[in-house]
Protein backbone atom coordinates (compact mmCIF):
# COMPACT_ATOMS: atom_id res chain seq x y z
CA UNK A 1 0.00 0.00 0.00
CA UNK A 2 2.53 2.44 1.00
CA UNK A 3 4.32 2.23 -2.70
CA UNK A 4 1.52 2.38 -4.58
CA UNK A 5 0.70 5.26 -2.20
CA UNK A 6 4.03 7.04 -3.07
CA UNK A 7 3.71 6.01 -6.93
CA UNK A 8 -0.08 8.00 -7.36
CA UNK A 9 1.31 10.95 -4.36
CA UNK A 10 4.98 11.53 -5.18
CA UNK A 11 4.18 15.24 -4.00
CA UNK A 12 2.95 14.78 -0.60
CA UNK A 13 4.52 11.22 -0.05
CA UNK A 14 7.97 11.61 2.28
CA UNK A 15 10.13 9.46 3.93
CA UNK A 16 10.49 10.07 6.99
CA UNK A 17 7.64 10.52 9.12
CA UNK A 18 9.13 12.71 11.55
CA UNK A 19 9.01 15.40 8.64
CA UNK A 20 5.32 14.52 7.83
CA UNK A 21 2.40 16.82 8.79
CA UNK A 22 -0.08 13.47 8.68
CA UNK A 23 0.65 10.03 9.78
CA UNK A 24 -1.84 7.71 8.12
CA UNK A 25 -1.37 4.00 9.74
CA UNK A 26 -2.31 1.52 7.07
CA UNK A 27 -1.12 -1.15 9.73
CA UNK A 28 -3.20 -0.07 12.77
CA UNK A 29 -1.05 -2.79 15.39
CA UNK A 30 2.18 -0.51 13.75
CA UNK A 31 0.98 2.88 15.17
CA UNK A 32 2.16 3.09 18.85
CA UNK A 33 5.62 2.04 17.67
CA UNK A 34 5.84 4.85 15.58
CA UNK A 35 4.40 6.89 18.41
CA UNK A 36 6.95 6.00 21.03
CA UNK A 37 9.40 6.08 18.62
CA UNK A 38 8.50 10.28 17.55
CA UNK A 39 10.37 13.26 18.96
CA UNK A 40 7.78 14.94 21.66
CA UNK A 41 7.93 18.27 19.21
CA UNK A 42 6.55 16.02 17.03
CA UNK A 43 4.01 14.53 18.41
CA UNK A 44 1.39 17.36 17.47
CA UNK A 45 0.99 15.68 13.49
CA UNK A 46 -2.65 14.19 12.99
CA UNK A 47 -2.53 10.78 13.29
CA UNK A 48 -5.11 8.91 10.91
CA UNK A 49 -6.01 5.64 11.82
CA UNK A 50 -6.97 2.93 8.88
CA UNK A 51 -9.48 0.10 10.68
CA UNK A 52 -9.75 -3.35 8.36
CA UNK A 53 -11.75 -5.60 10.76
CA UNK A 54 -12.18 -6.67 14.37
CA UNK A 55 -12.82 -10.21 15.55
CA UNK A 56 -14.94 -10.12 18.06
CA UNK A 57 -13.66 -13.72 19.98
CA UNK A 58 -10.34 -12.46 19.04
CA UNK A 59 -10.97 -8.90 20.89
CA UNK A 60 -10.46 -9.47 24.54
CA UNK A 61 -8.66 -7.35 27.47
CA UNK A 62 -5.23 -7.33 26.12
CA UNK A 63 -6.97 -5.80 22.93
CA UNK A 64 -9.21 -3.79 24.39
CA UNK A 65 -6.59 -2.11 25.94
CA UNK A 66 -4.13 -1.99 22.87
CA UNK A 67 -6.73 -0.06 21.27
CA UNK A 68 -7.87 2.21 24.21
CA UNK A 69 -3.87 3.46 24.13
CA UNK A 70 -3.78 3.80 20.42
CA UNK A 71 -7.16 5.99 20.57
CA UNK A 72 -5.21 8.51 22.61
CA UNK A 73 -3.09 8.72 19.87
CA UNK A 74 -5.53 8.66 16.85
CA UNK A 75 -7.32 11.83 15.68
CA UNK A 76 -9.27 10.06 12.71
CA UNK A 77 -10.31 6.71 11.53
CA UNK A 78 -11.42 5.52 7.98
CA UNK A 79 -12.75 2.22 7.60
CA UNK A 80 -13.79 -0.24 4.55
CA UNK A 81 -17.15 -0.66 5.71
CA UNK A 82 -20.11 0.11 7.83
CA UNK A 83 -19.74 -2.66 9.77
CA UNK A 84 -16.10 -1.65 11.39
CA UNK A 85 -17.53 1.51 11.57
CA UNK A 86 -20.10 0.51 13.81
CA UNK A 87 -17.48 -1.42 15.85
CA UNK A 88 -15.30 1.50 15.91
CA UNK A 89 -17.67 3.69 17.24
CA UNK A 90 -17.98 1.39 20.31
CA UNK A 91 -14.79 1.70 21.23
CA UNK A 92 -14.25 5.26 20.59
CA UNK A 93 -15.66 8.51 21.07
CA UNK A 94 -13.82 9.67 17.92
CA UNK A 95 -14.88 7.38 15.75
CA UNK A 96 -18.79 8.88 15.63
Amino acid sequence: MKACFERHNPDIAIDDPRDADVIWGLAHWRLLDLWHRMPMKRRNQTWICSLDHIVPSKFGPKERLEFKLRDDVVDVYTTFNSRMAEQARELSPIAG
